[in-house]
């Protein structure tokens, strides 16, 4: 477990090797995301998913910057584009 001085050398050193501020946020926010990603827990039965939980698609949505509804549609829904189909 990172303490808040862990925190503070990781964002010293993505400064030292060139990131500026705004790109610290950005990839922690993409960090925080992947870890979110992978605690969205899916259920559903006969093929068709659900998220049991819309806590971590809330918290998601707002890091990715999207709508929770078509975030969760894009994660329970296949879509199948057949050869010549678009």
């Amino acid at each position: 477990m990172l303490t808040h001085g862990d925190w503070k050398v990781v964002r010293k050193a993505l400064t030292v090797i060139g990131f500026n501020e705004d790109e610290v946020e950005e990839l922690l926010n993409i960090i925080a995301s992947v870890l979110h990603l992978g605690n969205v827990q899916y259920g559903g039965e006969e093929g068709n998913a659900c998220i049991t939980s819309d806590t971590q698609i809330k918290y998601l949505a707002r890091l990715l910057g999207v709508n929770g509804t078509v975030l969760t549609e894009a994660l329970t829904h296949k879509k199948i584009i057949a050869k010549g189909e678009e």
